[in-house]
């Protein structure tokens, strides 16, 4: 699976998924799950979840193969995904 880098408010990471809008939905599952200590991702260990609220995610998702801050990213408003999360399946899930 391609390695996409996703940005999108305090929200900053690398993720295998099979495309950009996966990238960018597999981020806002992840930004729900994280504010639930039961259904945060495996990854996000006690350590790292010290002070963690989650990630506050912006208006849009940028999401790239190359790198972060590109100006050629991806990018998809967040509230335009929200319908398509809705009916996501997610594979860990």
């Amino acid at each position: 699976m391609p390695k996409f880098y996703v940005e999108s408010g305090s929200a900053r990471c690398v993720i295998d998924a099979t495309d950009a809008e996966d990238a960018a939905l597999r981020t806002f599952q992840w930004s729900c799950d994280s504010r639930d200590s039961v259904l945060a991702p495996e990854w996000l260990d006690e350590a790292a979840a010290a002070g963690f609220d989650g990630w506050e995610l912006g208006e849009e998702i940028r999401v790239s193969e190359q790198g972060f801050g590109r100006s050629d990213a991806q990018v998809f408003d967040t509230l335009d995904l929200v319908p398509v999360w809705q009916g996501y399946a997610f594979p860990w899930c």
